[in-house]
């Protein structure tokens, strides 16, 4: 198991020696109030250089180990925990099972869960596929950034299960479950498309339609975006980012009324059925 000491150390020194570049002074983010919600728009220039750089290796070709250009930061029995090479923020984190996995895995999920209960401080964020996974290998992308999307209060509780809530954070449905709940695995196994995020003792889940470029074909909506933390390429965008357009994109990929009357119905018959 990690230790959040541990890892931050062996981040500093990969910045230090420079296989990650990370630049405090060239870090831009705005923080906008949205429909209530409050959000963000983060850039770092240091990313420029990602698009520019000469990969170490060609990763259609290298399958088994997509992140091989990233620097190594630990390994334990389950994980190996690679640095973000063009981190954006302070603490970027890539964390991959030792045991390359090409599609949906629940055992790799409860041990994203086990590690967040040892370190709830951090935000470790998972994404299915059709639902801005950029690769079919299994990964999280961890960070200790506090993303502001995450504080929204419960509007209800899930009917059956009060210990489960309910956010419609400016039009976009989320179920918060303690870690390590039952309909949790059951939610990733269901069908929709999802993201979510483990942080402070619970998972923000995200079911949402199968659409992965609301606004711009060039760019996938994952589970930052889908709490309102948009990452963009260049400082044009950050400048010019117009939130509202980008936030109705969220919404247009977030399970409309039916959908979450729909899904509701069917976590009641799990639950029911485990009763």
């Amino acid at each position: 198991m990690f230790y959040l000491p541990q890892i931050k150390r062996a981040w500093d020194e990969a910045n230090r020696v420079g296989e990650i570049l990370w630049r405090a002074d060239t870090l831009m983010t705005k923080a906008v109030a949205h429909r209530g919600l409050q959000m963000e728009v983060v850039y770092n220039s240091v990313r420029d250089s990602y698009d520019k750089s000469v990969k170490a290796i060609d990763r259609p070709s290298a399958p088994d180990d997509p992140f091989a250009h990233n620097p190594l930061l630990a390994e334990s029995e389950v994980f190996r925990l690679y640095g973000n090479p063009y981190s954006c923020m302070r603490y970027q984190f890539i964390l991959v099972p030792k045991l390359t996995r090409t599609s949906l895995s629940v055992e790799f999920i409860s041990e994203l869960v086990a590690m967040a209960r040892v370190m709830p401080s951090l935000r470790v964020l998972y994404n299915g596929r059709g639902a801005g996974k950029t690769i079919p290998q299994e990964f999280g992308l961890v960070s200790l950034h506090d993303y502001p999307g995450l504080s929204v209060p419960p509007g209800r509780t899930l009917a059956c299960r009060p210990s489960v809530s309910i956010v419609t954070a400016a039009g976009v449905y989320r179920l918060v479950f303690p870690l390590d709940h039952e309909l949790l695995w059951a939610m990733c196994r269901i069908g929709h498309p999802f993201d979510f995020i483990l942080h402070d003792g619970r998972a923000t889940f995200i079911p949402r339609k199968p659409i992965e470029s609301p606004v711009d074909p060039s760019h996938r909506f994952g589970g930052l975006e889908m709490i309102g933390t948009f990452i963009v390429k260049s400082r044009e965008q950050f400048h010019s980012a117009d939130v509202g357009a980008l936030w109705e994109g969220v919404v247009s990929i977030s399970l409309d009324d039916l959908e979450r009357q729909s899904l509701e119905l069917r976590l009641a018959q799990i639950a029911g059925g485990e009763s």
